[in-house]
């Protein structure tokens, strides 16, 4: 039941909440004081659905966000039929997370991979391992594909590729012999969202 001039109760804080006080994360059900959502970002409850709007509505890299649940939540590194169970609601956005994650790498959005002597695989198999918007700059080059100018761009100047792929760094069994360092980008469409791929 609600009171007069109350919009319900702050589910950071638990304290009533004045109507204009209120605010709720796209059409999620619960309600917050906007100073808490301010102060506590990674409240339990705030930050599920704020990670949630990022993804739907502002169409974040997915992968920067599982790394942030990772944090926030301390997901374990391996499946944890406990953890699971306790914190269903956390592990069903992580999921969720996980499968957005290879849709925004789908193979079928690398329009104009022009590095053959690279596989898409390889490229592929990098990019999910890294939070690509960690580093993404903007430009207003020409999308390929669609003709329409604005870009994201990932690049990273010192990349380590070998037969097996791509590496940030050199670890003490590898062979530096056995590596050659490549200019790694990526661009993605504003518009089209279609990848294309920069190696040299």
């Amino acid at each position: 039941m609600k009171m007069n001039g109350y919009c319900g109760i702050c589910s950071i804080c638990f304290e009533p909440i004045k109507t204009e006080d209120g605010v709720t994360v796209g059409e999620g059900d619960k309600f917050y004081h906007k100073r808490c959502t301010e102060n506590k970002p990674n409240s339990y409850y705030y930050a599920l659905e704020r990670i949630a709007y990022e993804l739907k509505i502002n169409k974040k890299n997915p992968t920067e966000l599982m790394d942030e649940m990772e944090l926030i939540y301390k997901i374990p590194a391996l499946n944890d039929i406990d953890f699971n169970e306790e914190h269903p609601k956390v592990i069903s956005l992580y999921r969720k997370l996980a499968n957005a994650r290879d849709a925004y790498l789908d193979p079928k959005l690398f329009d104009g991979h022009n590095a053959n002597e690279y596989s898409l695989d390889q490229i592929l198999s990098y990019m999910k391992n890294h939070a690509v918007s960690n580093h993404t700059d903007s430009t207003t080059i020409e999308c390929d594909a669609c003709n329409r100018q604005g870009m994201s761009v990932y690049r990273n100047e010192e990349v380590f590729f070998s037969v097996d792929g791509f590496k940030d760094t050199l670890d003490e069994s590898d062979n530096e012999e056995d590596f050659e360092i490549v200019d790694f980008a990526v661009y993605k469409c504003w518009h089209c969202l279609k990848w294309c791929t920069y190696i040299e």
